[in-house]
């Protein structure tokens, strides 16, 4: 079907074989965003996404300010829809991750399986932005990037994450950071 007059194409970039980067996504947010109007919606608790980062993006394509009346639809609260929210903090949502360097696998364990393993121990908790496995020095590295309230909270999340997997594997190394900005400081 052919656009009208008052639609406009949808701009997309990546797809399901690819990740991708910060600078990549914050470049897509600021070129779309310049000078319109924005209705944010917040998925559900059923799909993930890295929120903060995209929120960041979209509050620094904003010049850190709304341009005009704006509505923060929650999805997962429908008598909530159209209620209007007070203006976002980027560092009300911070994003942490955990770095688990892997060793010998438990009897049983099959090796693919501790990566998505490791993802859901926090996704019970909590809204998992992404996750990865690197050789780095030879050894094997689980990342788990997440979000929580607070560093208490995201030490909660850490500690499960490590004891689900201490169940398939052992653990050589276990760092828990927290993101400020474009850098990760390790939590104390």
């Amino acid at each position: 079907m052919p656009l009208t007059e008052t639609q406009t194409p949808t701009a997309r970039i990546g797809g399901p074989d690819q990740v991708l980067t910060d600078d990549e996504i914050a470049l897509l947010v600021r070129e779309q965003l310049d000078g319109r109007s924005v209705c944010l919606l917040i998925p559900d608790g059923t799909r993930s996404c890295p929120l903060p980062l995209l929120l960041t993006a979209v509050h620094g394509a904003l010049g850190g300010s709304s341009r005009g009346p704006a509505d923060l639809l929650d999805r997962s609260s429908p008598g909530r829809l159209g209620a209007t929210w007070p203006p976002w903090d980027p560092r009300g949502m911070p994003s942490y991750r955990i770095t688990l360097g892997v060793g010998a696998l438990r009897a049983g364990t099959e090796p693919q399986s501790v990566l998505p393993a490791a993802a859901a121990a926090a996704r019970e908790l909590t809204t998992v932005e992404a996750w990865d496995v690197a050789v780095v020095r030879g050894e094997p590295r689980i990342t788990v990037r997440f979000t929580a309230d607070d560093d208490e909270g995201a030490m909660h999340v850490g500690r499960h994450t490590n004891a689900v997997v201490e169940t398939l594997a052992d653990l050589h190394s276990s760092q828990l950071t927290r993101r400020w900005g474009a850098r990760w400081y390790p939590l104390r």
